[in-house]
């Protein structure tokens, strides 16, 4: 019953005309520097109707982020640096829209702490 029901949604989203964007479970900060890791998390959100990626983390200093995407083979498939303020940031992946289908590693270099996800594209 339980698989039946997960290919009717998979179905049911497979029929939009705009990419699907997820993120895994699981976000990682690890520290550069030595230290305490705190429950820093670097999530991701999507606009369903533009298809728009937006990274959203926290800091606590301003600063610039160095942000890195890396295709299921390793490959370096979108980069770029935005400025960011010490409170909530968000940051819009430019040209993410263009991403194929598939599984790609996010990495987020802010103010010497690495901050990493997981993003699935489906169309």
């Amino acid at each position: 019953m339980k698989i039946i029901f997960t290919l009717a949604i998979f179905s049911v989203l497979s029929l939009s005309a705009r990419p699907v964007f997820s993120t895994s479970l699981i976000d990682h900060c690890m520290p550069v520097k030595k230290g305490i890791a705190d429950n820093k998390k670097l999530s991701i959100s999507s606009n369903r109707k533009s298809g728009e990626i937006q990274l959203l983390f926290t800091t606590v200093k301003i600063g610039e982020a160095a942000v890195t995407v890396l295709d299921e083979t390793g490959k370096i498939v979108l980069q770029q640096t935005s400025q960011v303020t010490n409170s909530i940031n968000t940051i819009p992946l430019k040209n993410a829209t263009g991403l194929a289908e598939g599984a790609y590693s996010v990495r987020l270099i802010s103010n010497n702490e690495i901050y990493t996800t997981s993003l699935l594209i489906w169309k």
